[in-house]
């Protein structure tokens, strides 16, 4: 015969057919007692003038019945508890209030008195506790936030007596007392009994809530046994309905005999699940150690409850990032910092959250490539630093990289930037134009007496000029050729003024004209600001005009070529002059 189809026999014959699982069962309580014949009298009854005067019934179970009463020495109202008529129920109420006296904790009741009435019947008088019965609250509905919080103070009742060396034996939702100002309280500690040397003598508790080893006659008793009587009652308070359900008394104690979990809803979290059935394993080496352990599990758990919601708000800030990034990025900043900060904070309560620690790393995979391609370097770096291997060093080769092409791309734009010398280009321009106009000026007053304006004369004023125009410059060459674009366009200037000393070379070896040697001179310059106006700004466009203009006054008039040449090229200086100033106001160096 196994030892649970034994337990099996002895239970069906301790219990009665008609008896309810849910209502506590228990016929002599080990633990301290007295005789009540040995109690003091209490002067209780219903008449007025009584020092202890009755009133309404607040409860009955089993056992006993609980009276409100009126305490007129001290002016406060009490809960008075008597036993029903019979002997074993008399010592049980002795032995409860005994073990009560020992037990001075917040979470269990008060006794002030204990005694006996005018007919012998031992009277228990305990502080009246205002509230409602953790049954009553369960069944309207609680957050479970809120459940543990109770429970966990039960916890500290239970942790509190099993110090004591006392073990409760009948936990369940209808013994916690829940007071009107949220205080707690476990009560009906009549089936309580010492903890050194407990084992199962006699059926007691409530079927619908025992432990395995509370119906196996002889199997020891310890803080294992109040654990999973912990786990059982918050399984009521979860489900609403107890650990151990069946058909009647019989089949139930079967299946706490098996003690087998049960399929959790979806609206119980896994983990508090995971909690429970340990809480409840069928051997208690299975079960947490004490209540303490217990108590830490439960705590954890709403640390992590914390941690998972923190998790989740932060992932509505996660979506809207998404959309920012994909929207162009105009709130993109303000969400990664919301959703990161919220992430972190889970993490701090649970270092182990995966939600958290998914959704940071999917912050950091939607917002770094927009911050890369926003380009803020500067700004990614140190959100790099914050990654794990092997995505930190994977994001360090990206940011080098992209730096690497931006290095690349500032230094085009630098060479390409005119603005960056446009001072030291307007004031060199404006220094030629000043040594171009006293030139001319010296050329218009000296030419005349020297024979005038000749084939050979033509050449020497072009190589003059370019001479000239090399002096005028050469204080201004650092910043005035500082760039490939700044060479480009000072370097215009001396191709014009090269190309007029080799035209005005070969026009003195056919011996054309001057006017023809001048006019192709102005043609030059002409190509010149052209390519400048498509390479540099549209502005050279009017140093092309002027140019152009001259080489056509040249050609209707050739006799004034030598007087429409000079005042043609200074118009063309005066344009170069101007764009310098309009760069230079624009913020080039």
């Amino acid at each position: 015969m196994t030892r649970e189809t034994f337990s099996l026999d002895w239970i069906h014959a301790a219990i009665p057919e008609n008896a309810a699982a849910t209502s506590t069962l228990h016929r002599h309580l080990s633990g301290p007692s007295l005789d009540p014949v040995e109690l003091p009298a209490v002067d209780l009854g219903a008449d007025p003038g009584r020092p202890l005067r009755t009133g309404e019934l607040l409860g009955e179970g089993g056992m006993g019945m609980v009276h409100a009463a009126r305490d007129e020495v001290l002016g406060r109202t009490v809960a008075v508890k008597r036993p029903r008529r019979s002997a074993g129920a008399a010592r049980a109420i002795v032995a409860e209030a005994r073990t009560l006296a020992g037990l001075d904790h917040p979470n269990v009741v008060p006794v002030h008195a204990l005694g006996r009435d005018a007919e012998g019947v031992p009277v228990l008088v305990m502080k009246r506790i205002t509230g409602q019965r953790w049954s009553d609250l369960a069944r309207d509905g609680e957050p479970i936030e809120r459940s543990l919080a109770i429970l966990l103070q039960v916890c500290d009742a239970l942790r509190f007596a099993h110090a004591r060396g006392v073990l409760h034996r009948d936990l369940k939702p209808d013994n916690v007392m829940v007071g009107e100002f949220g205080e707690v309280y476990l009560m009906d500690w009549g089936c309580a009994c010492l903890l050194e040397g407990a084992t199962t003598t006699e059926l007691v508790g409530t079927p619908a809530m025992m432990a395995p080893e509370m119906l196996r006659a002889g199997a020891a008793l310890g803080p294992a046994t109040d654990v999973f009587l912990l786990g059982a009652t918050l399984h009521e308070v979860l489900l609403g309905a107890p650990r151990h359900t069946g058909a009647n008394v019989r089949e139930v104690v079967a299946r706490a005999l098996l003690a087998a979990p049960p399929v959790w809803p979806s609206g119980v979290p896994a983990e508090l699940a995971g909690v429970i059935d340990r809480a409840c394993a069928r051997e208690p080496a299975d079960r947490f150690p004490s209540v303490d352990a217990f108590a830490a599990a439960l705590r954890a758990f709403l640390e992590h409850r914390h941690a998972v919601g923190l998790a989740t708000r932060a992932g509505e800030r996660l979506v809207e990032l998404e959309r920012a990034v994909a929207a162009g990025g105009a709130e993109a900043e303000l969400r990664f910092a919301e959703a990161r900060f919220g992430y972190r904070s889970a993490l701090d309560a649970w270092a182990d959250c995966v939600e958290a620690r998914d959704g940071l790393a999917r912050a950091y995979a939607v917002f770094l490539p927009w911050k890369v391609a926003s380009g803020d370097l500067a700004g990614a770096g140190p959100l790099v630093e914050e990654l794990r291997e092997p995505e930190r060093e994977h994001w360090r080769g990206r940011l080098r990289e992209a730096q690497r092409r931006r290095t690349e791309a500032d230094a085009a734009l630098r060479e390409a930037d005119l603005g960056a010398s446009a001072v030291a280009r307007r004031n060199a321009v404006f220094a030629l134009l000043t040594a171009f106009a006293g030139f001319a000026l010296v050329v218009h007053l000296l030419v005349p007496r020297l024979g005038g304006f000749t084939p050979r004369t033509n050449f020497v004023l072009a190589f003059v000029a370019l001479l000239v125009t090399s002096l005028a410059v050469f204080p201004f060459r650092a910043r005035a050729f500082a760039n490939r674009a700044a060479r480009q366009a000072m370097g215009g200037l001396f191709v014009f003024l090269l190309s007029s000393v080799g035209n005005r070379f070969v026009a003195f070896l056919d011996g054309s004209p001057i006017a023809v040697a001048l006019r192709a001179d102005l043609l030059i310059g002409v190509c010149v600001y052209a390519s400048l106006a498509v390479n540099w700004t549209r502005g050279a466009v009017l140093g092309c005009l002027t140019m152009f203009a001259g080489a056509v006054a040249v050609t209707l008039w050739p006799e004034q070529a030598t007087s429409t040449y000079p005042m043609a090229l200074l118009a063309s200086l005066g344009v170069s002059l101007w764009l310098g100033w309009r760069e230079a106001r624009g913020g080039g160096g």
